[in-house]
Order: structure tokens, then sequence, then C-alpha cells
């Protein structure tokens, strides 16, 4: 089989092009470039897009919902009952919440935030730990705590599960579930939560366990949050 030469448009035939050196270093150098590139937007994309934990109205209902802030959702939200800590703040109460994440991921819960309730009857008497889990996909629960660290309630802020029969999220279900580990200090194993609810949504299950069990071992470090701190003398 014989090759034939690639005509110009004037039928002459079309040069050979020789790839040098320096072509080969400028094309490498160029793949490199667009990579960094990439990198970079990735970098500043993971930035603007990470998941950023709000004391929303939402949030504040669910919360008054599971400790009985003893006002309405609206008031408890617009007139200071509830606090989202900072980093620093649950720092200044011995609680560093980076280390405490430090190598966990979804698979093994991930603390988003940490609220408590600071006006009030129950002023100091909760805590709510906000943990990122997985299931079959991602979800967001709140679990709220009690001063010896009980569980005092629980809620679904977000949750996107498949919509199977024996959906752990479905009302009924997850209202036993809740009723379950209420009043404990340690989550059941999921094989109980699966009889006691009657449950089929293994990966479901699995992603609630684990955010429980993340949000427990959180609150075994929140101490801080259940001392009310004392009023500074203001001088006259």
């Amino acid at each position: 089989m014989t090759s034939q030469n690639i005509l110009t448009p004037d039928g002459s035939p079309r040069p050979k092009i020789k790839k040098t050196t320096r072509d080969t270093v400028l094309s490498v150098a160029v793949l490199a470039i667009i990579a960094l590139v990439c990198v970079a937007l990735l970098s500043v994309a993971n930035e603007y897009l990470k998941y950023e934990a709000k004391l929303d109205l939402q949030t504040a209902g669910m919360i008054n919902d599971m400790v009985d802030i003893g006002v309405s959702d609206e008031e408890a939200f617009s007139e200071g009952y509830l606090k989202l800590y900072s980093a620093e703040e649950l720092a200044a109460l011995d609680f560093d919440l980076a280390a405490f994440n430090k190598g966990r991921n979804a698979n093994t819960g991930v603390i988003n935030a940490v609220y408590g309730v600071v006006k009030g009857d129950n002023a100091y008497n909760y805590a709510v730990v906000e943990v990122g889990s997985h299931g079959y996909y991602d979800m967001t629960i709140l679990v709220a705590f009690d001063k010896d660290k009980r569980i005092a309630g629980v809620k679904a802020k977000a949750v996107n599960e498949d919509k199977f029969d024996g959906q752990i999220f479905d009302g009924n279900r997850f209202d036993e579930f809740v009723d379950l580990v209420k009043g404990k200090t340690e989550v059941p194993a999921e094989s109980e939560i699966l009889i006691s609810t009657g449950a089929t949504t293994k990966f479901s299950v699995k992603g609630l366990y684990t955010a429980l069990n993340a949000a427990t071992e959180c609150a075994k470090h929140l101490d801080g949050l259940f001392v009310e701190p004392e009023e500074e003398d203001t001088v006259a």
C-alpha cells in the first residue's frame, strides 16, 4: 500500500511538518498551564460552593419543635433566642470544630454547625448539632441534646433519599425512629433501628445512624454551651 502525498489547493505537495524538541516542550507547557488553570478554577468553585450553615427561619422552627423554646418560630429566629456558634466561639468554649472534623467525611459524619438556646426559660439547657452524612445521597440532620447529653430530638433538615417502600424518612417511620433514640446518649445499632421502625432502606438508615453517631460524639465536647456566661461588670 503506497502512501499518498497530501496536496495543497494549487495541486503541489504539502510540505511535511517536522516536530522539533521545542514544539514538544511548548505542547507540554501549554498542557501544564491548562491543568493549573483547571485546578485553580476547581479550588475557587469549591470555596464558593462549600456548604455554609445558616440560622434561618426554617432551622429555628426545627429547633423550636425539638426543644420548645416557648415562643413562636418567628420570635425565636428574630429575637435572639438562638445562636449559631462560630468556630472561634466554640474554641473559646474548649471545642475545636476543625480538629473534630479532621479526617471525617460524609461516610463518617461531618459537623456542619453547632447551635444553642441562649434566651428564655430554656436558655443554655440545649445544644443542637447539625451534621452532614450520606445514605443513598447526602443528607443534613439536626440533633438536639440536653445538659446530660441525651438526645432531645432529631430533624431531617435536608434529605433527598430515594422514595422506596420502607423509607426511614417516611413520616411514621421517622417518628418511630425519633421515639427510639430520644433520651439516649448512645445510638441504637442499625439492626435495631430497622427492626423497630420497619424500615427497609438500609442505606438511608446507615446515613441516619452515622449522622447521629457523629452528633452524639460531638455533644460530649459541648459542656461550655450549657453554662450561662457571667455578665461583664460595667463601669459607671
